[in-house]
């Protein structure tokens, strides 16, 4: 039987990072052929191909760097491959797995890993987590899906995951809903697939724009809203209180910066959809979308930056985005023999 392809993408981070120097911490040093070693004799169904792509801390990863990074992976399915693992630090793969996933579209897959310990750690995770996303890649089952997140023996869709821990193994989960799979007996199982609301992916998303994500606390000045707006950012992402709520003084701020660029509300819980029509106070959803901002439905704050940023830099229009950030507050999940791609689960 024919092997599978898959090509491993290696970004740095943890997975490759070795000692520095003496009592100087690690540092990313390895390269995906080096990752790819420690899997000698575990995927023997799979053809490997290692890409270095870079080897740096995931912090320093770009959005330019995620578009070219995205006409890379593209590449690699033209030449032949039927899956992409990308390898990186983990402080942002719950970014650059959504960015990944609006950028490359539904039909290949593409899935992401990491490691929370190094190397030269007895309790190193990275050759298992490398191994384990070898096999989601070249799952039948994993095509439409999108972008997944692999740690752990945990299978995450991009639209759900995030870091929740600082150095714990299990530190990925997907508030709300969970994982969509896990690995059992190398294998992958999928038990429900994500209804996308946007399936066509955001071409060229190669223009210029900054997005600012702010978090509404309690007591707080609504001075650094006008900021926003003298430091040239083009979008704004606010992080509100509960179901998206915010102090009344902060709604004015708000008001007057949607005026000049779009502004999306989300929660800063972290899991649920931000509320749209119960609440009227100042502050609260309804005098916010009155005062223009829009919804980002069932987004975290972090997400919604990602959705926002990529748009701005396509062009899109307040119309768009406004329609696109709607069709997050739709459910989005459904389990996997249940699923029919037509129906629209609004």
């Amino acid at each position: 039987m024919k092997k599978a392809t898959v090509t491993v993408i290696s970004l740095g981070g943890t997975i490759s990072c070795t000692p520095a120097t003496a009592g100087d911490g690690v540092v990313p040093t390895l390269g995906a052929a080096d990752l790819v070693l420690s899997l000698e004799g575990t995927a023997p169904e799979v053809d490997i191909q290692p890409l270095t792509w870079s080897t740096r801390d995931s912090s320093e990863i770009t959005f330019a760097e995620l578009v070219d990074l995205a006409a890379e992976v593209r590449k690699q399915f033209e030449a032949g491959a039927q899956g992409v693992v990308l390898t990186q630090g983990t402080d942002t793969i719950d970014e650059s797995a959504f960015a990944l996933d609006l950028l490359l579209g539904l039909e290949h897959p593409i899935v992401i890993t990491g490691a929370l310990h190094n190397p030269s750690q007895s309790k190193s995770d990275g050759p298992a987590n490398l191994q384990a996303a070898l096999q989601v890649a070249v799952s039948p089952e994993l095509r439409e899906v999108g972008t997944v997140v692999v740690m752990n023996d945990e299978i995450h869709a991009a639209q759900w995951v995030r870091k929740s821990h600082t150095s714990n193994s299990a530190a990925f989960q997907s508030p709300g809903v969970g994982p969509i799979g896990w690995i059992a007996e190398s294998r992958p199982v999928f038990a429900v697939k994500p209804f996308h609301a946007r399936k066509a992916p955001i071409d060229g998303a190669t223009g210029a724009g900054n997005v600012a994500l702010i978090t509404a606390v309690m007591d707080d000045t609504p001075m650094i809203v006008d900021s926003i707006l003298s430091l040239g950012y083009k979008g704004l992402v606010v992080d509100g209180m509960g179901g998206g709520h915010v102090s009344g003084g902060f709604s004015e701020a708000l008001a007057r910066a949607a005026q000049s660029i779009p502004v999306v509300f989300a929660s800063r819980t972290g899991s649920g959809s931000v509320l749209q029509s119960t609440y009227s106070s100042p502050g609260a959803e309804v005098d916010l979308i009155n005062h223009g901002l829009i919804p980002a439905g069932s987004l975290p704050g972090l997400k919604a930056r990602i959705l926002l940023t990529l748009l701005i830099r396509n062009g899109a229009t307040d119309t768009e985005i406004a329609d696109t950030f709607a069709a997050y507050g739709r459910y989005l999940s459904r389990p996997a023999h249940h699923l029919n791609p037509e129906s629209n689960y609004a």
